[in-house]
């Protein structure tokens, strides 16, 4: 939760817009290599477009820096979520 723990500003990505965006909260459950775990998340909002954005959006998470960046270690859709672990063996398998 970049926006609540970090107090990271962000902005809307849309180019018109550029407007300073607010947080909501939800949970997500993620798949692990051994097991499913819970992560809590942020949903950024903008109140002049009204468009919102997982936290883990790329457009968001390039607007940290390296340090925080290296955090997210989860990839993140708006229907699932998969442990970086499991990307890599999947990669692999490639």
């Amino acid at each position: 939760m970049p926006y609540r723990l970090w107090k990271v500003r962000f902005l809307c990505t849309d180019q018109a817009c550029k407007n300073p965006l607010s947080s909501g909260g939800f949970h997500r459950q993620v798949r692990d290599i051994d097991r499913f775990y819970n992560l809590v998340t942020e949903t950024l909002i903008c109140s002049k477009c009204c468009r919102s954005y997982l936290s883990w959006n790329r457009d968001i998470v390039e607007q940290l820096d390296m340090a925080h960046r290296s955090e997210f270690r989860v990839i993140l859709t708006p229907r699932y979520a998969c442990d970086i672990r499991v990307i890599c063996l999947l990669w692999n398998e490639v």
